[in-house]
């Protein structure tokens, strides 16, 4: 029951083997999604299409536009 990535493969979980690899969800990782998620929202918001959800594109995409 151990992730993919664990060494030693002797936990009775992948929870257990979870938390002794201390996995974290950086804040930083989410603040960006949202910012290029945003953007990209924005865009398709007023008719645009980027030519990815990336925040590059979005706003390359809106400045193109004018907006």
């Amino acid at each position: 029951m151990c992730r993919s990535g664990c060494r030693t493969k002797d936990h009775s979980s992948w929870g257990e083997c979870a938390r002794s690899a201390n996995m974290r969800v950086s804040g930083d990782t989410v603040a960006k999604s949202n910012k290029e998620l945003n953007a990209y929202a924005y865009a398709r918001s007023i008719g645009l299409q980027p030519a990815t959800s990336s925040y590059k594109d979005s706003i390359k995409t809106l400045k193109a536009a004018g907006a």
